[in-house]
């Protein structure tokens, strides 16, 4: 495909589209901005919340053992 194709392309692609976090991706990557910011939708980031949360609780288990466990399980 040439370069004007794909131009082409991603024009009608980005002319198309609604989802401004898709926009803004594209602004930063095309100004190859290496400071961005990744948004991340709110749902994920309640959900990093709630594991700081559990963290902090001592709610969690270390990678040995839930190795240890799988080892027991997959026997």
């Amino acid at each position: 495909m040439s370069s004007n194709a794909l131009k082409s392309i991603i024009i009608k692609s980005i002319a198309n589209t609604e989802d401004t976090h898709l926009l803004k991706e594209i602004n930063a990557l095309l100004r190859n901005k290496k400071d961005r910011v990744l948004e991340l939708p709110n749902k994920v980031m309640e959900e990093i919340e709630l594991a700081r949360k559990q963290i902090k609780k001592g709610e969690f288990k270390t990678q040995e053992v839930v190795e240890k466990q799988f080892s027991k399980w997959k026997s």
